[in-house]
């Protein structure tokens, strides 16, 4: 069964809510391969192995206020620190993580919104709702 995002939160352990979401881009997780091709290697094909998790980035649209931009400004940069999204239904995402990007757009005819990147550090965790 489908699950809109009406409702969906997050906040920092230390930086508490930064502000009304517009959207929440859910982190692209990655391995990296290495290469461990050697002179043996079978008809001169290059060989991997799975590397190193890296749990990625994630990025927030906003809506623009002052004070939630002076927040995610000063926490720029910050110490990593455990962002928590809940989800509608009561899931929970929760992940290690520090802000290394904020930004915004202000449009001719639109409202003024706020993008705040997330870096994530060590393994995040998924809850389902109960």
């Amino acid at each position: 069964m489908a699950t809109h995002g009406h409702g969906t939160t997050m906040s920092g352990a230390s930086t508490g809510s930064i502000g009304q979401i517009l959207s929440i881009g859910l982190p692209d997780q990655k391995v990296d391969d290495l290469d461990v091709t050697t002179m043996a290697s079978t008809n001169k094909w290059r060989e991997f192995i799975p590397g190193l998790k890296d749990a990625g980035s994630m990025t927030l649209q906003l809506l623009y206020e002052k004070a939630n931009y002076n927040k995610v400004q000063g926490a720029l940069g910050s110490t990593p620190e455990v962002w928590t999204i809940t989800l509608p239904d009561g899931s929970t995402f929760a992940c290690t993580g520090y802000i290394n990007a904020n930004g915004g757009d202000s449009p001719h005819e639109d409202k003024i919104t706020q993008s705040v990147t997330l870096k994530l550090s060590g393994q995040p965790t998924f809850t389902p709702a109960a």
